[in-house]
């Protein structure tokens, strides 16, 4: 173990090392800043307009090849022309939802009418088949009649 002022030494050089290293790093971060100051104000300018941008917006506004006003143009205009996509796949969306509910209420009615046609089928047949029960007992009644005669 080192004496107490050989510990002090180091700390002192440690303590003093360290403000070098971030003293540089400021600067260093200073001078980027006000090289970039312009960039900085346009991508700054952009945020406030429009309040969001993506990596190739902030690439953009970066190197200054749009102002802000540029890209809030340019925002405007793929909102709009994305809530005319949306406006026109929910027209076609309505459009097709109600073709089928027709194309649905078409077999349905097929099928109640296919009901009532055999409903009223039916009630032909059993009308007939009654018919012929009275036939056939009147002809049974004359038959019996007939041969009550010849006896």
């Amino acid at each position: 173990m080192g004496s107490f002022a050989e510990n002090a030494f180091k700390n002192n050089w440690i303590d003093a090392e360290i403000r070098r290293i971030i003293g540089e790093a400021f600067d260093l971060a200073k001078k980027i800043l006000t090289e970039n100051d312009s960039k900085l104000e346009n991508v700054a300018k952009g945020l406030l307009l429009v309040e969001t941008i993506d990596g190739d917006q902030f690439e953009k506004l970066y190197t200054e090849e749009l102002t802000a006003e540029q890209l809030k143009a340019e925002v405007v205009t793929e909102l709009a022309q994305k809530a005319d996509a949306d406006a026109k796949e929910a027209e076609e969306s309505a459009k097709l939802q109600k073709e089928a509910e027709e194309r649905l209420k078409a077999e349905l009615a097929k099928f109640d009418e296919n009901y009532l046609d055999d409903e009223e089928e039916e009630a032909v047949e059993e009308e007939t088949l009654e018919e012929e029960k009275v036939v056939e007992e009147t002809e049974d009644k004359e038959t019996d009649t007939e041969d009550k005669d010849k006896e």
